[in-house]
């Protein structure tokens, strides 16, 4: 096995219980921000038994946050403390931390607040199966460097050369049905009408009514066939709670404190009841990838159609979803590719090699 993977995953596994001993030893440390990522990062402390010593930010005065002291990344820049990064410009914000001299260890938080799971041996198997059944160095390479920003390292995190969804690897022909799980405003539909990528017909799913109205009126005009759904993908028809908050980009999804009920529905009970063979699934569903995942476990493991998975919503997506669409149907070939300077947008390519 690769000396380089290897390392990689032994030290994101040493940093992910080093963050969670922080909180169960009940140590010092600080926050990096004041939006909601930091409100959520803090609360997640808390629930856990602890909370943090002082938020950071960029004011220029210290001042009083969530009634901790805020601190100017001057005052930071002096101490050795460890510090929870909660912003998607984590990269930008360490990049300047070190600049300013600052020596304490940083903890990348994501976007959804997953982080705070400690890695268990079997986690770091998957991982390291997963880079093993990639199928190209380029891949591999993206592989080494999510783990490589997810440990602090931000600056080695680069983005694919081609447009998301769209690897060259997994290619799309004019005979291919789509599922397009997490539709949102039609941006993926749009993407393909961009690069003038053709398939048969796509059947695309966006569970909140605002996101979906947009969906069909673009539906409408798109030279593709679209049949739109107000729907979410899930592993079995329910109606489920559903977050509709619009101050972040990935506010709107299924939550179980959420004010918005939604209904779902299943890939395979989907495609039964229609009487479609889809060729694509593509999955983009805010966290709910593993459950929809599951409510396809028949068209993946006898249909065996390409895949273009999200693998950012929760930290042991990047292991746990390869490792189960592998246990479906061993047959995939995988790809990963990452489209953003920052924590999100990684996705699984994958199609099989027997036809």
């Amino acid at each position: 096995m690769n000396s380089v993977i290897t390392h990689q995953v032994e030290l994101l596994y040493a940093k992910s219980n080093r963050l969670i001993d922080l909180i169960e030893n009940k140590s010092m440390f600080g926050i990096f921000g004041t939006g909601k990522l930091a409100q959520d990062c803090y609360a997640k402390i808390k629930e856990m038994g602890h909370t943090a010593s002082f938020f950071v930010d960029r004011n220029e005065e210290d001042g009083i946050f969530m009634n901790l002291p805020l601190k100017t990344i001057k005052y930071i820049s002096q101490k050795n403390i460890p510090l929870l990064v909660a912003s998607t410009w984590a990269k930008e914000i360490t990049l300047d931390l070190i600049a300013t001299g600052f020596k304490g260890e940083v903890f990348v938080i994501d976007p959804f607040v997953t982080v705070f799971e400690r890695m268990k041996i079997n986690d770091t198997k998957e991982l390291i199966g997963f880079y093993a059944s990639l199928e190209d160095d380029i891949s591999k390479k993206t592989l080494c460097d999510i783990i490589s920003f997810r440990c602090g390292d931000v600056d080695k995190i680069s983005t694919s050369s081609y447009p998301q969804y769209m690897s060259p690897n997994v290619l799309y022909s004019s005979s291919d049905i789509m599922i397009d799980g997490g539709a949102y405003i039609g941006d993926t539909i749009q993407s393909l009408d961009c690069h003038n990528v053709f398939v048969r017909e796509i059947h695309a799913f966006e569970p909140d009514l605002e996101n979906f109205q947009a969906l069909a009126l673009y539906g409408n005009k798109t030279k593709l066939k679209v049949v739109s759904n107000n729907l979410g993908l899930w592993s079995s028809e329910q109606e489920l709670k559903f977050s509709a908050n619009d101050t972040v980009s990935y506010g709107r999804r299924v939550d179980e404190e959420g004010g918005v009920a939604i209904h779902t529905t299943s890939i395979d009970g989907y495609v039964n009841s229609h009487g479609i063979e889809p060729t694509i699934i593509k999955l983009d569903i805010e966290g709910a990838e593993m459950h929809a995942l599951v409510g396809a476990k028949n068209i993946i493991a006898t249909k065996k159609p390409k895949l273009a998975i999200s693998l950012y919503h929760s930290q042991a997506d990047l292991w746990r979803i390869p490792a189960f669409i592998r246990s479906l149907n061993p047959d995939y070939l995988f790809y990963l590719g990452h489209h953003r300077s920052n924590w999100m947008e990684t996705v699984l390519y994958a199609q099989s090699k027997v036809s």
